[in-house]
């Protein structure tokens, strides 16, 4: 009901009760061959209608219960690179990443705009992506989303032009 799982995400229904009960679980009416735990993993983009049968404490009692699990569809977003000239030969330079927008989320519009990281651990992002001072080459990343918050991330390279300014000759005045 628009309330996806992110695709790789593993959920857990849990149809614990007290007693001494079986339990029994079915995928769209399909029996779940070994499922018979009060806990069930739903692994990555097995959607469907989920029930369990509990049997309490070996009596006739039957109780079931359902949930009807969706997946968000996979998406993609693609590596970039920057390319930027180093005015000093320093081997640091000052990028703005936001120029890899378009070419990450490749005019996808339910993609987020990208939200840069220097690693996937990091949990806060870097602060002016339109003026990042790096020694490069280096590797960032970039965290895109889609409308219902699943996040992937990719590479975003960061290089400097080989490419050096000549040094004018003598002017003749």
């Amino acid at each position: 009901t628009g309330n996806p799982l992110c695709d790789g995400e593993t959920y857990l229904l849990d149809a614990t009760e007290p007693g001494n009960n079986t339990y029994q679980w079915y995928r769209d009416n399909i029996l779940l061959s070994g499922a018979t735990n009060p806990v069930y993993s739903v692994i990555n983009n097995e959607s469907g209608l989920y029930t369990v049968e509990i049997t309490y404490d070996s009596t006739a009692c039957v109780s079931k219960g359902e949930v009807n699990l969706e997946f968000a569809p996979s998406f993609t977003a693609n590596q970039a690179t920057l390319v930027q000239c180093d005015d000093n030969n320093d081997g640091n330079t000052i990028f703005n990443l936001t120029k890899a927008d378009n070419l990450i989320i490749t005019g996808n519009p339910s993609l987020s705009s990208p939200i840069y990281y220097e690693n996937q651990t990091d949990t806060v992002p870097i602060p002016n992506p339109t003026s990042y001072a790096a020694n490069a080459p280096k590797t960032i990343y970039a965290r895109v989303s889609n409308s219902y918050g699943c996040s992937i991330f990719v590479e975003v390279f960061l290089e400097i032009a080989n490419n050096n300014v000549p040094t004018p000759g003598p002017f003749i005045v």
